[in-house]
Formats: structure tokens, sequence, C-alpha cells
């Protein structure tokens, strides 16, 4: 998983709340929208290439979206936090700061880190 989708989610589990697509811009890529929402195609597709998942939900299946007022917000689904929770290697990887994720060589999570049993 590359660094944007980390941090993507490293963001909305640390926030807890729906956040506006300004602020996810904001706290992942210093306010830079497009660059933000490009994440979410290629993490769409990792979603529906899982084999455990049917269908092809994309990002929606770790990220509930609401529209409100015009503007979309954002935010970790409750059974992504959990998954997230009940596997030590994704709190180890997301337990860091922000900046410590940005600095590391090599902050991807492997595909083998999502095999839950």
């Amino acid at each position: 998983m590359p660094r944007g989708q980390v941090t993507l989610l490293k963001y909305l589990y640390d926030n807890g709340n729906f956040v506006t697509t300004n602020q996810l811009a904001e706290g992942i890529r210093s306010g830079n929208t497009h660059s933000c929402i490009s994440i979410l195609g290629p993490l769409s597709n990792r979603v529906n290439e899982t084999n455990q998942i049917t269908g092809n939900p994309g990002y929606k299946a770790l990220i509930e979206t609401k529209r409100r007022d015009g503007e979309t917000y954002y935010r970790l689904r409750n059974e992504a936090r959990q998954v997230i929770e009940d596997t030590p290697v994704l709190m180890e990887k997301l337990g860091v700061t922000m900046t410590k994720i940005r600095n590391m060589e090599n902050p991807v999570i492997a595909q083998e880190e999502f095999d839950i049993v």
C-alpha cells in the first residue's frame, strides 16, 4: 500500500469524525485537493482486487462518505477501524505520527499484513 493510501487511512483513523475534502487534503496533501482525491482511485482498485471482498465497493468498503451543502465528507467506517485495531501490525504502522510516516523510507503496508485469518 503506497504512502498516500497509508496517510489517508492514518488521517481518517486518527480523526474519527467526518472531515471535508479540504480538511482531508490539508491533513495529507498540504491542501492539494486534486492530489488527495486521486488517492481514492488506486485505493478502490486495491479493495476491489481483494479476494475476500465481493462485488466492487471500491474505497467505500473502508470509507464512508456523505454529501452536505455541495461538499463531500469522509470518515473511516467502523468496520475498517475495528480491523485496524484487531491487527497488531496495522496498529503498529498507523500508530506513529503522520510526520514519521512521511519521513519513513518505506512506509508501505504489505499485502500479507491485511491477510486476516
